[in-house]
């Protein structure tokens, strides 16, 4: 059993592991940005303006539980009864009893989202987004949510932020994101976020999930799909991401159609130059 939470205020749920999806009525207006289900019949919501929802038969009934936060709610993660909820400004909420009610971690900051939140035990917890200079950042919780240390960083030299995370333990993780150019990023940590080394994509990277510690998935914009294979792929390495080779040879395609573009629209003399060295060659060989 599944739910999915949209920004279109809908709810959609799957019994049967994704192959058919129903709606369900989510009881708002507001957008809802991510869910997170305990079983088949607890789960929480959040959205915009600081909305959480929760359902306790299943996503067929929703209440409203009070966040004292205005600011929207990006993403959330639950060990158990204890989670954390990121937001915009840098909001960070935390609850200690399956989110049937919240506390601040933070808030009243001035900042960008925490697009991603991750709870890897009842103690420790992860957010990622963005700081205020255009660097990608990961905040961690060691008490549950009520306080944070924050490591920002870059990718690889590169501004960007980051829009999904998953930590295998307390010290090695990665982070989704995007590069201020446009590209895709996935960074992965060792020592719990103090150092980072990241691969680059052609297109930014939304979403990432690990259903075992040797395999994961990642998917972002012009249907990027992405999977990491252990030492039984031929990469042989866990820190290395294989890009389909059809969605390679599109994106190279692409590329290239529109650097040649760019350049016919921008430099007038590009046409003239290729018809010039055609002509002298024609010359030379004659």
């Amino acid at each position: 059993m599944g739910h999915i939470c949209s920004i279109q205020e809908s709810a959609v749920k799957t019994t049967n592991a994704g192959m058919t999806w129903s709606p369900l009525t989510s009881g708002t207006t507001n957008a809802l940005y991510d869910v997170y289900f305990f079983d088949g019949t607890q789960g929480v919501a959040v959205g915009e303006q600081g909305l959480i929802r929760r359902t306790t038969d299943g996503g067929a009934g929703w209440q409203t539980v009070a966040s004292g936060v205005k600011d929207g709610l990006r993403s959330v993660s639950f060990s158990g009864v204890n989670g954390i909820a990121g937001g915009d400004s840098e909001t960070i909420l935390y609850s200690t009893d399956a989110g049937a009610s919240w506390h601040p971690g933070q808030t009243g900051f001035f900042g960008p989202p925490f697009f991603g939140a991750y709870m890897l035990n009842s103690t420790t917890g992860f957010v990622a987004g963005q700081n205020l200079i255009f660097q990608p950042l990961v905040g961690n919780s060691t008490d549950g949510g009520a306080s944070w240390d924050f490591h920002a960083f870059y990718f690889d030299n590169n501004e960007g932020g980051c829009t999904d995370l998953f930590f295998f333990d307390q010290s090695t993780g990665v982070v989704s994101g995007t590069v201020f150019d446009g590209r895709g990023a996935i960074a992965r940590t060792t020592d719990g976020g103090t150092n980072w080394s990241t691969s680059f994509f052609d297109q930014a990277i939304q979403g990432i999930d690990f259903p075992q510690p040797t395999s994961g998935f990642a998917v972002g914009a012009g249907g990027t799909n992405l999977k990491q294979h252990g030492r039984w792929n031929y990469l042989d390495r866990p820190d290395q991401w294989d890009l389909r080779e059809s969605q390679r040879r599109f994106l190279r395609q692409r590329r290239v159609a529109r650097d040649r573009s760019w350049r016919q629209r921008h430099d007038p003399m590009d046409g003239k130059r290729r018809r010039t060295g055609a002509d002298t060659n024609a010359h030379s060989n004659s």
